[in-house]
Order: C-alpha cells, then sequence, then structure tokens
C-alpha cells in the first residue's frame, strides 16, 4: 500500500512540474483570483447629459482613448475620488462612444495587478501622461451610446390643449465679437497658455476660444462662463506657435467671433539671439566711430 501511494505522488509532483514547464514554454500564466473587488464606476449616460467633466471638459479636438489610439470627437473627464476616473469619448460624427473606467491601483500588490490582466483590464503605469494622477492604474474600456436620449413625454390628460412644443429663447442675440490681438496671447509655461479680450457685448454669457497650431483648422474649443470673464487659462498645449480667435456667446447659444483669419502668436520670450546680437552692434557702432575719431592717432 505504501509504494501504491508514493507512485502515485511521484506522478502527480511530475503531472504539476509538467504544466507549470508547459505554460512557460507556451507563454501562459495562471493567476490566482484576487480577493480585491474593483470600484464601482457610473456609466457615462448617467454623466454627459447631466454635467460636463469636472477634471476636463472638451467640445471638440483630438483626444487619445487608451489602448486604443487618438480620435476627434468631445471628452469628458469626471473625478470619481481615491484617484479613480471616468473618462466620456464621443467621435465627432456621434454614435458610439468610449468609456474608460481609470481604477488608481497604487495599493495594490503586483499579484492582485496580475489577476485583473486577463479581465478586460490592461495596466498603465502612471496617468501622468493622461493628465490625471501620477499613480499607475488598470483601465478598462467599453461602449456606450453618445445619442441624447428622449425625454418621457408627459401623459395626456384632460383639459384640452395640445402638447407644448420645444421651449423657445427669446433673448437677444450677440452682435459684437471681443477685442484682441496677438498681444493678448502669452505662453505661461511648455504646454500651457493665456488669453486675454476685451468685453464688448453686455448681452454676452460666456465666451468661445478656438484655438490650435494650424492657421486654416483650429482644431480645439473650450469656454468660459460669466459675462465679465476677460481671459482662460488653457492647458495641454503642444509648444509652437498657436492660431487662437475668440466668440461672445449669447443665452441663446448664439455666437460673433472675432476675425475669420486667426491670430498667430510666437512663443519666443523676448529677442532671438541673433536679433539682440544686431540691436547690441547697432547701439554701440557709433560710440565707437565716435571714439575712434577722438583719439585716433594721426
Amino acid at each position: 500500500m505504501k509504494n501504491k501511494f508514493f507512485k502515485q505522488g511521484v506522478i502527480t509532483a511530475l503531472l504539476l512540474l509538467t504544466s507549470v514547464f508547459l505554460g512557460r514554454i507556451f507563454g501562459y500564466e495562471a493567476f490566482a483570483e484576487s480577493s480585491v473587488t474593483p470600484p464601482s464606476f457610473p456609466t457615462c449616460s448617467e454623466k454627459i447629459f447631466v454635467a460636463d467633466g469636472d477634471w476636463a471638459h472638451y467640445d471638440s479636438g483630438i483626444h487619445g482613448i487608451p489602448g486604443v489610439g487618438n480620435f476627434e470627437g468631445s471628452d469628458d473627464v469626471y473625478s470619481l475620488g481615491s484617484g479613480n476616473f471616468l473618462q466620456c469619448f464621443c467621435p465627432a460624427g456621434g454614435g458610439e462612444g468610449t468609456q474608460t473606467n481609470w481604477w488608481d491601483v497604487e495599493n495594490l500588490n503586483q499579484e492582485d495587478i496580475n489577476s485583473f490582466l486577463s479581465q478586460s483590464w490592461f495596466f498603465e503605469s502612471s496617468g501622468d501622461g493622461w493628465n490625471l494622477l501620477d499613480d499607475p492604474y488598470l483601465v478598462k474600456n467599453s461602449n456606450f451610446s453618445c445619442a441624447v436620449p428622449t425625454p418621457t413625454p408627459p401623459p395626456s390628460g384632460g383639459g384640452g390643449g395640445g402638447s407644448p412644443g420645444a421651449p423657445v429663447c427669446n433673448a437677444p442675440a450677440v452682435t459684437k465679437a471681443p477685442l484682441y490681438s496677438s498681444a493678448n496671447l502669452s505662453r505661461i509655461d511648455s504646454d500651457s497658455i493665456k488669453i486675454s479680450w476685451i468685453v464688448t457685448d453686455d448681452r454676452a454669457q460666456r465666451y468661445g476660444i478656438y484655438y490650435g497650431t494650424n492657421s486654416d483648422k483650429l482644431s480645439w474649443y473650450t469656454e468660459v462662463k460669466g459675462h465679465d470673464t476677460n481671459e482662460a487659462i488653457i492647458n495641454l498645449v503642444p509648444q509652437g506657435n498657436i492660431f487662437f480667435k475668440v466668440c461672445s456667446i449669447g443665452e441663446c447659444g448664439d455666437q460673433v467671433c472675432g476675425s475669420d483669419i486667426p491670430t498667430v502668436l510666437g512663443v519666443a520670450k523676448g529677442l532671438p539671439a541673433t536679433g539682440t546680437i544686431a540691436l547690441t552692434i547697432l547701439v554701440f557702432a557709433p560710440i565707437g566711430y565716435y571714439l575712434y575719431r577722438r583719439f585716433r592717432l594721426v
């Protein structure tokens, strides 16, 4: 009996070692199921039709979807606490959007992280490059509909009268664009700019800013609210020349923009090196000539 049990033990051990060896050879690895539960994420459909993203909001532009690529459309990012974020992207043509759940896993060990890699999560070593926190993240994408939900009509009742139509905005339209020039744009640091303007229209309720690196296509857009607002700081702006225009926006969404030809603003702070040298020569040349005439030994 002892010999029989010994043989069975040897066979079991050999099978286990063989399984581990083959797993290494063919590139698969068995992850133990983690006892950690992912946080609960809301759906983008619950968020984007109610409020803009509190961490980031873009009505248009080129935006990155982790693990997928860069696409043109709108993008909202909501902070959920504990370092977690919800990213909601809708393509420019509408239709199906991409929801990205960003789970901050700074406090998870590597074994727990590995256990989720086989559950449609993938790993980002830092969220800093995505304008999030500089923490490691597990990320998962899913699809959602970007179509605005149709409101449920109220139940019909007695009393006659038809259903009320869509609300009509009767507020006066804006008629004047803000005043600005290239001097109204300055670069704060390597990826941030400040744009200012003069308020000209008493009916303006907010201001839209179109900007980009191509004068023929201003790819990005942002808004600031408040009639008296006369400046905006924009982050994540690439280096190089920036073209922009500012629009007055009325209560009904109507807008009047500045020049159709965007104004270019360079990023140089002061004169370039060659310009400084040329200016120095121009300043000191007359002095040198005077000293030469005054003290020459002839």
